[in-house]
């Protein structure tokens, strides 16, 4: 392998890592907010 192909190997691991992460951030911030407006609306 070249380094040039180590390079883009790399850079698709790192992508699918970073999207994963992101997609996890937000589905943690989606469920926090649901929760608190729940706790607000039954409040």
């Amino acid at each position: 392998m070249s380094v040039g192909e180590v390079f883009v190997v790399w850079g698709m691991v790192a992508c699918c890592i970073a999207l994963s992460a992101g997609a996890a951030a937000l589905l943690a911030a989606a469920r926090r907010k649901a929760r608190y407006q729940g706790r607000r609306r039954v409040r």
